[in-house]
């Protein structure tokens, strides 16, 4: 599970004639920046609209109500990153997002490993266990915005490399 954000091509012409050789470096910070500003929304209980997450259901549900943390795994428990619904209770598939930036540096996809993918898809569309979806993963307009400024910054930067 993955989205692309692609360099717009005014921007490539515009540094084209400035740079030599690829993006890759201007590209990987603006993806790894990017990336951190979207889990730290999401640590905020938010979604891509700004919007407050639903609270947890079913079993995650019922073991804070009833006891105020829950199992992630064989007798170990958290309490923390419950409320507000962050999305966190284990930190696997947040922890996981990655990124990759194509060879010529045009493009960049932001995902998550198959083993992570299922649960991720869940929670963003929702399915039969998750009836809410929590549109986390995915980039605003606001966010694009910031995402080419950076990559602007990044390839003066880069430039004198």
């Amino acid at each position: 599970m993955g989205f692309t954000v692609e360099t717009p091509k005014s921007l490539l012409e515009e540094y084209t004639r400035e740079l030599e050789g690829d993006y890759t470096k201007a590209l990987s910070a603006a993806a790894s920046d990017f990336i951190a500003d979207m889990l730290e929304r999401t640590g905020k209980g938010k979604d891509v609209n700004g919007r407050d997450f639903t609270e947890y259901q079913g079993g995650y549900a019922k073991q804070i109500k009833e006891t105020g943390k829950v199992e992630i795994g064989r007798g170990q428990y958290r309490s923390k990153a419950l409320n507000p619904v962050n999305l966190h209770v284990t930190g696997k598939m947040l922890d996981s997002i990655t990124y990759k930036v194509s060879k010529k540096g045009k493009q960049v996809v932001i995902s998550v490993p198959a083993s992570q993918a299922a649960k991720a898809r869940g929670i963003q569309e929702g399915n039969k266990f998750i009836k809410h979806k929590r549109e986390f993963f995915a980039i605003s307009e606001n966010e694009k915005e910031k995402f080419v400024e950076t990559l602007k910054q990044n390839l003066r930067l880069f430039k004198d490399e």
